[in-house]
């Protein structure tokens, strides 16, 4: 459920007003979501929302709405205070209220935090600690940038250990420093999830925080929190605390984000250990950007003896060479978990892209069963597979089962690429493994120095690959089945960025959503340049 307009279009109190009497004639018991977002909310134009959430006489009213977002808008202590209100009159609902609250980016103090974390918690003394993790349902409050100072921070987390409830708390950049940290450090036994990134922490007691890790943390983010006061985390004893967190055995850490925090290659070598360590949890999503990395040969060991759940890994603005990417492209080929890469602005050309193609064309081959033992897509699935086609220029990002081998995401824009290199992802995507495991479903190249040859290879390759997708789409829509030859789960399109392809997403988008049964017609330019670019379809 949202306002009418556009992102970025304000709303007084007024046009919420309207907008909330009109939603007095509709019936809001399937409504799951409230979202808006960045649109100048202030204190007097949340009035009309939080009084049409505490109109509502009968019980059922806003029975499923489970998430709300407010991101974005200018809203004060005032407004949080009658937020607060609301919130507390929904825990009242059939399905148990808000789990999902985002305020982030508004100009929320102490005042303001207080009210919202005293109503949006619901009290759960009545389960012991140990069970919170496993029995509660979680609540995840996103306060990110607004200025709470310590004091906010020390009430936000008074309400964790008074309710003992389960909590994912988002708190980046919000002004917290040393005693802050305490308080947070004090709750940890109850949170599942804790972003502190972008704050002021003397290393004492950002060391003393990390040691204090609760047995339920499963995603920790602690971006640039060394860097503030000219500080290097491979300088310090917080790397050899994490360290020490990830070899506990104690932590089912699934998430960590150590982005910009300087921790050189001598910081990495220290968390390299400790993830490939027997003790260490299965981390599936590690953020290491912008850390002055260099060394390739140590992020390919995590990745073979330290990755096997690693699906996501962030290595954006660091200094890895064509040497760095050649090993690290080595260790991608025996870590078929790994899904999504991101490898923008570092250092490398062609000689690595050609070496991460070449582990692209082959992905799969080290799990050969994988595709073989997919069971046939689900209704629900195929339903769901069409759905991403049709909003694929919305949404060109693409998801599809994890029980997959190889990357779906490659991110390799503002690096030296050149023709060659384009042209080898090119063809290695164009070559589906004999076992039918699918290949690259995005592909950015923005900013490199690629010429017409690379671009046109490119542009056949995502031809045919939706062209492919179309043949599956027909096919279901006339006989309600897949064609024989498709490998399953269903095909997945080719996206590439930053060559000026991105109006073939939309044609694709278009097509399936019209229900045209003609295949995109190539245009004579298209036809000129095929014989010098692959053309099998992917």
């Amino acid at each position: 459920l949202a306002p009418p307009g556009a992102p970025g279009e304000p709303l007084g109190e007024k046009e919420v007003a309207v907008w909330v009497g009109a939603l007095g004639t509709q019936s809001t018991d399937a409504v799951e979501v409230l979202e808006v977002s960045r649109r100048g909310l202030d204190d007097e134009a949340v009035r009309p929302l939080v009084a049409l959430l505490l109109s509502a006489s009968v019980l059922e009213s806003f029975s499923r709405l489970s998430r709300v977002d407010l991101s974005g808008n200018v809203l004060g202590n005032d407004g949080c205070v009658l937020l607060g209100e609301s919130v507390a009159a929904l825990h009242g609902r059939p399905m148990g209220g808000l789990r999902y609250l985002c305020l982030a980016s508004n100009r929320i103090g102490a005042q303001g935090a207080a009210a919202l974390a005293g109503s949006f918690f619901p009290d759960c003394t009545s389960l012991d600690t140990d069970l919170v993790g496993v029995v509660a349902d979680e609540y995840a409050l996103v306060l990110s940038d607004n200025p709470l100072g310590d004091t906010g921070v020390e009430a936000v987390t008074s309400s964790v250990i008074k309710t003992r409830c389960r909590v994912a708390l988002h708190m980046c950049n919000v002004g917290c420093t040393g005693r802050g940290c305490n308080a947070v450090a004090e709750s940890l036994p109850w949170l599942s999830s804790l972003d502190l990134g972008y704050n002021t922490i003397p290393i004492a007691r950002l060391e003393t925080l990390v040691s204090s890790a609760g047995n339920h943390l499963r995603q920790l983010s602690l971006a640039q929190m060394a860097p503030n006061d000219g500080r290097s985390m491979s300088r310090n004893l917080v790397v050899q605390a994490l360290a020490d967190l990830l070899t506990s055995g104690h932590t089912p850490l699934a998430s960590l984000n150590l982005a910009s925090n300087d921790l050189q290659d001598s910081g990495l070598r220290l968390l390299a250990d400790a993830l490939v360590a027997d003790e260490s949890p299965h981390v599936q999503v590690l953020d290491l950007s912008q850390n002055r990395l260099q060394d390739g040969n140590l992020l390919a060991n995590i990745l073979v003896h330290g990755g096997e759940r690693l699906a996501t890994l962030n290595l954006e603005g660091n200094e890895l060479g064509d040497l760095a990417v050649v090993a690290l492209a080595a260790g991608i080929a025996l870590a078929p978990p790994l899904r999504r890469l991101n490898l923008s602005r570092n250092r490398f050309g062609d000689d690595g892209v050609i070496a991460l193609a070449h582990t692209i064309r082959n992905q799969g081959d080290f799990a050969p069963s994988a595709a073989a033992e997919q069971a046939a897509p689900s209704p629900e699935g195929i339903a769901a597979w069409l759905q991403n086609l049709r909003g694929l220029q919305a949404s060109p990002a693409w998801a599809w089962d994890d029980a997959e081998a190889g990357l779906l995401e490659l991110d390799v824009s503002v690096n030296m690429i050149m023709d060659d290199g384009a042209i080898a992802l090119a063809e290695s995507v164009s070559r589906c493994t004999s076992n039918g495991v699918a290949n690259l479903a995005r592909l950015d190249l923005s900013d490199n120095s690629i010429g017409n040859a690379g671009r046109d290879a490119l542009e056949s390759v995502v031809r045919a690959s939706h062209q492919r997708v179309q043949a599956a789409a027909l096919s279901l829509a006339a006989a309600g089945a897949l064609p024989s030859s498709e490998a399953r789960p269903p095909p997945r399109p080719l996206s590439v960025r930053g060559l000026g392809l991105e109006f073939l997403d939309s044609e694709l988008a278009a097509h399936l959503t019209s229900g045209a049964s003609a295949e995109p017609q190539a245009s004579s330019e298209d036809t000129r340049h095929s014989s010098a670019a692959p053309s099998a379809a992917v």
